[in-house]
Formats: structure tokens, sequence, C-alpha cells
């Protein structure tokens, strides 16, 4: 029909399938691609200026989240049309009043973008539209009438009675409150685990800092050692929260001394070392996790002492572990993609695999596994020894890998707070922690890391930049 005369109204209820959609009014529409636009999207409530078919001709005035819009709901939307102004309204509520006048006549009507699929009722075009819109003093009283309701369990069967008069403000009321309360509960969750997180990372830093102490007050270096068992439990902590580590470090204690009871008194290293690789790979099954590699839990101590599956540096770690309880000469080589361990026996070095059941290795094998059967391209520096806070890192970055590959921000930040436990100088990882934190919504303890830097001041950082990064955060 005829479109009214200015002043009028348009409404219509809207409910988007996938809240990543748009869809809503449109006015002032010549037909084609000029037109006011008034609609959800994202889970906020954009009001748009279409003044052609390129996006460079489009102009969002408004794009901001909006607590009276009901995610995955129907919502009524309803734009009042001034001589001078818009008025634009999400049930019943005023969103924005607009003074914006680029396009001044044209249709309504409705309007989806993109591929949104957008179930539409009750368009209306009128002079006035009748609403049970509520006076502030109103919405005032019902809300505190609803925040006045007891529990569900001791609601009475007229107690819903003052809101069926006005169903949609009590409706919109509720979902704004449920919008809070959810809020709330993420915060509190994200909090609890910031809790443990902080907790393992504390631990770690006192375990391995008690090790970097002693390394230090030591002249005889070799005689101070970590229990990379007990380490690795420690970073599986913080993703497996109920871990009794007193318990594993036992089952280790158990495994030794099931092995020594098979050895002869002046066993050789060679003896010790195949009665090393038949417990574990013989008698009790360890092997290297090969149809589900990229599951975190192949990273976990805790899981391999379990399950007997896991990666290669965690099954080095427990081959390393037991082996110089044993009185092994045994480290770990951290070769690119893989991870091994070498025995030394005299002069001699013995390249052993653990993820490939205690596999001998010769030099053309470690350099072939190295380089991706390049062997030309191999580096000598491949074969330096891992050291424990090297392997740690290790362990923990390709959890860092995996939680980033699956976009957990939640679980790249666990990692990184124990990583910088290891190393509170590292850059690199505290500027992605700055980062994560900031996209994680934990926006001082971001502004905090960059602080850091501003008073520490890295050589290798351009500081203008992280100032810059820094007012950003702080907006």
């Amino acid at each position: 029909g005829d479109v009214p005369e200015i002043p009028y109204e348009i409404q219509v209820r809207v409910k988007l399938d996938d809240e990543k959609g748009a869809a809503g009014l449109v006015f002032f529409s010549d037909g084609r691609n000029k037109h006011y636009g008034f609609y959800p999207t994202n889970n906020k409530v954009r009001f748009t200026l279409f003044e052609g078919s390129s996006v460079f001709t489009w102009t969002v005035l408004h794009d901001q989240p909006f607590d009276g819009y009901q995610a995955g709901e129907f919502n009524t939307l309803k734009a009042r049309i001034e001589e001078d102004r818009f008025k634009l309204y999400v049930n019943g509520q005023l969103v924005l009043e607009s003074t914006n006048r680029n396009l001044t006549g044209g249709t309504p009507g409705l309007a989806k973008f993109r591929e949104t699929a957008a179930d539409f009722r009750n368009f209306q075009v009128a002079k006035k539209i009748d609403a049970a819109t509520l006076s502030a003093a109103e919405r005032n009283e019902l809300s505190e009438a609803i925040s006045a309701i007891p529990p569900l369990a001791d609601l009475q069967s007229d107690a819903l009675s003052p809101f069926v008069d006005s169903p949609i403000e009590s409706r919109a009321i509720l979902h704004a409150e449920v919008k809070k309360l959810e809020q709330k509960l993420a915060e509190l969750k994200k909090l609890d685990s910031d809790v443990h997180t902080a907790a393992v990372a504390q631990e770690m830093k006192r375990y391995f800092g008690a090790y970097e102490k002693q390394l230090s007050e030591q002249e005889d270096k070799q005689a101070v050692s970590l229990d990379l068992i007990n380490a690795a439990l420690i970073i599986a902590s913080v993703d497996e929260q109920d871990i009794n580590i007193e318990a594993y470090l036992r089952q280790g204690e158990r495994m030794v001394g099931d092995i020594r009871s098979q050895l002869a008194d002046n066993a050789s290293p060679d003896e010790v070392r195949k009665a090393l690789n038949h417990y574990l790979f013989e008698d009790n099954g360890f092997h290297g996790a090969r149809f589900d590699y990229y599951n975190r839990a192949n990273s976990y101590m805790n899981r391999l002492l379990d399950d007997r599956e896991g990666l290669p540096i965690t099954l080095s770690v427990l081959y390393m572990a037991l082996g110089k309880r044993l009185g092994l000469q045994i480290d770990g080589v951290g070769i690119p993609g893989h991870f091994i361990v070498r025995q030394r026996i005299d002069d001699e070095m013995l390249y052993i695999d653990p993820f490939d059941e205690g596999k001998e290795l010769s030099m053309d094998d470690v350099k072939n596994l190295a380089t991706g059967d390049r062997p030309d391209r191999f580096d000598e520096r491949f074969l330096e020894t891992a050291s424990p806070k090297n392997i740690l890192m290790r362990i923990l970055n390709n959890l860092l890998g995996l939680a980033q590959d699956e976009e957990d921000k939640e679980g790249m930040l666990r990692y990184l707070e124990v990583l910088m436990a290891l190393d509170e100088t590292h850059v690199q990882n505290r500027g992605m922690r700055a980062i994560v934190r900031f996209e994680t919504g934990r926006k001082q303890a971001a502004i905090d890391d960059l602080d850091y830097f501003l008073d520490t001041r890295p050589p290798e950082l351009d500081l203008n930049q992280i100032q810059q990064m820094r007012d950003y955060f702080s907006q």
C-alpha cells in the first residue's frame, strides 16, 4: 500500500537462524541499492546507510550490543520516521535516535543479508503502531518485581500474574537478566581456571627455580638433576586437574624397582638398556601414538603412564628418567620434528628412539629422521643435548600449537602462563600472552605485560609499536 506521510512507524518481529547473519527493517528504499537498514547481527544492533551496491558506499551509523536483544528468539524491531530524526527500538526499548538525512524518502520493507535464513512476522506500516511500551518508572517497577521472584520450587501459581499484562517487556527484562548472569557465570569459570593455572605456574616456578638455584651453586653441574617425570606431571596438571602427582611418582619408583629386580648387580650399560626396553615395550606395551597423534592427551605424562601411549618427547622423558635411575648416562636430543635419546657408553654414543619401541638408530637414521630423508640438510647442532628447560618448553609449545590450531584461546593462555613460569624474560611468549589476555577479556593483565616491555626495554622490540598497542588496549 501507500506509505503514510511522515511521521509514521514500521515494525516487524524477526528471528535469525544464525546470529552471525543479519535481517530486519529497511526504509527510505529506492527499490534497488539505496536505503537505511536497521537489523541485528553478531549479537549487536546495527543501523546502516546504504548508498549503493559497493561496500565502499555503505556507512555504519550504529553497531553496538544491546541488553534488550534476545539472541535466538523473536525480537520486535520498530522504526519511527519523523521529520528531523529516526527513532529505533528493539523490544519496545529505544536503542538510538539518528538525525542522518542522506536519504530523504522511499518505501519501507524487509531485508536479509548474506546467506541468512530469517523468520519475519507481523510486519506493519502505520501512522502509529500500538505497543504496550512501558514508561521508565514502570520498567523499573517490573524489574524490581522480577528480582523479587522466589526460587522456582517456591513459586506460587499466581506469582506470574503481574508479568502477563506486559509479556514482551517482562520477557525482555528476563532475557537481559539471563544475559548478565551468563556473562557473570562465564567470568567466574574463567576466574576458576585462572586460579588453578596460577597455582600450577607457581608450582612449576618453585620446582624449576629450586633446580636452577642448585645448578648455579653446584660446581659439579653433572651432579645436579631435575626429575623430569615430576616436572612433566606438573605440566599435565594444568589440564588434568585431579592428578595425584605423588602417586604417579611412586609408580615410577616401582617401575625402576621392577627393572632392577631383573638385573645382576654387575649388569653392563647394554644389559640395563635391554632390560629397560624389554620392560617398557614388551612387558608393558608402551608405544608411540600413531592413530591420534595430535590429541593433547599424548603430551600428558599421567596419560602416558595410564594408557602407555604418547608422543616422542613424553616417551623419551619417561625413558630418560627411568634410565638415569638405573645408572645409565642418557640425554635427550630434540631433533627437528622428533625427539630421541642418546646413551653414552664410555666414548661411544648410541641413539635410541623410544617412540619406535627403543629402536637403535645409526647416524644415517638420525640424519634422515631429522631432515625428512634429506640428509644434505643436516646440521650438527641438531644433536645438541636438550636441557631440562628446553624439554619442558617443548612439551608446552606442542600443547600451545595444538590449542592455537583449535582456536582455543583459553587453552593457549594456560600453556603460556606455565611457559612464563619457566622463563619470565621470554619476549615472544610474553608478547603472545599479552595478545591472548586481551582477546579473552583480561584487559588489565594484557596491559601489565606491555608495561613490562616498556620498563625493561628489550632491544629486539619496537617500543613505539608496544606503546601504540598499549594505547589501543587502554581504550
